[in-house]
């Protein structure tokens, strides 16, 4: 299963283009708040999400970063809950 032209290529570009709108998005967000770990958060939560849905792709296999598959799918939404964690703590203290 792809996730849109089923070319690993056409899948890379379309993958780098959501990420860059998502880190605008976050720059944003980290401008208006005037504080970056907003913006942080944001970048990681949604950037998550969209590389979770590109797993089932060939891209990672074609590119050989298989690495990548791993680290979105074990230790990026354990970053995820501890962010969050320490988002929740920054802004209790404030």
């Amino acid at each position: 299963m792809n996730l849109f032209w089923s070319s690993p290529t056409g899948d890379m570009k379309e993958l780098l283009m959501i990420l860059g709108i998502i880190f605008i998005l976050a720059l944003i967000v980290s401008i208006v708040r005037r504080c970056i770990l907003p913006g942080i958060l944001v970048f990681s939560i949604l950037g998550n999400i969209v590389v979770w849905l590109s797993l089932g792709s060939r891209l990672y296999t074609f590119y050989e970063i298989e690495y990548v598959r791993d680290i979105t799918r074990f230790f990026w939404p354990i970053l995820n809950i501890f962010l969050l964690g320490g988002w929740f703590y920054w802004r209790k203290k404030r």
